[in-house]
């Protein structure tokens, strides 16, 4: 049986562990809605990860997400990006927002966007709405690619050269450490 982390802030349950591995973007984002499940928004990982960074019960598993080290491991977010004439946008497909399957849009502002080192610690204690860096992050150890000019796809990964949040153009890309950590509204 599956085992859930709740996290107050954002009134979710996520799964203790990584699942649905080897699947691309699409693929994993609609199995989870089948199981009840949501692939979380970067908002909504980013308030995970904090969570864990700050209870003293989940440090091992903050440090498998987030540690650079071998093996490769890697998160599917629900999140893609598109530019459009007023500016780049963040799209979140079957998001659970306040416990029920939402579309959700937002216009990128005050995000970074250039690929950089960023604060790890910074980036989790940030407020921005879309869960992306702000502009004005200071520097850091944690890679950030950032959303690019045609439609790229979120991910958090962690490698033993280095650990980032990337946004990645190919949403098919598929390897057998790349999974989600599910969330669910109980």
């Amino acid at each position: 049986m599956t085992q859930f982390i709740y996290v107050p802030k954002i009134d979710l349950h996520f799964t203790e562990e990584r699942i649905l591995q080897g699947k691309d973007w699409q693929t994993t984002k609609d199995t989870l809605k089948d199981q009840g499940m949501a692939m979380p928004t970067p908002f909504q990982f980013r308030e995970f990860l904090k969570h864990l960074r700050d209870s003293k019960e989940h440090q091992e598993l903050y440090k498998d997400i987030t540690e650079v080290r071998y093996p490769y491991r890697a998160e599917w977010l629900n999140a893609r990006f598109e530019e459009r004439e007023d500016r780049m946008y963040i799209i979140s497909e079957d998001a659970l927002i306040k416990g029920k399957y939402k579309d959700q849009e937002i216009k990128l502002g005050n995000c970074l966007m250039n690929d950089r080192q960023i604060s790890l610690d910074e980036y989790l204690d940030s407020t921005t709405l879309h869960g992306l860096p702000p502009a004005n992050i200071p520097n850091g150890n944690l890679n950030y690619w950032c959303p690019r000019d045609e439609v790229s796809f979120a991910g958090f990964i962690g490698v033993s050269g280095r650990a980032g949040l990337s946004c990645i153009r190919d949403h098919n890309y598929l390897d057998s450490c790349r999974g989600v950590f599910g969330a669910r509204k109980i």
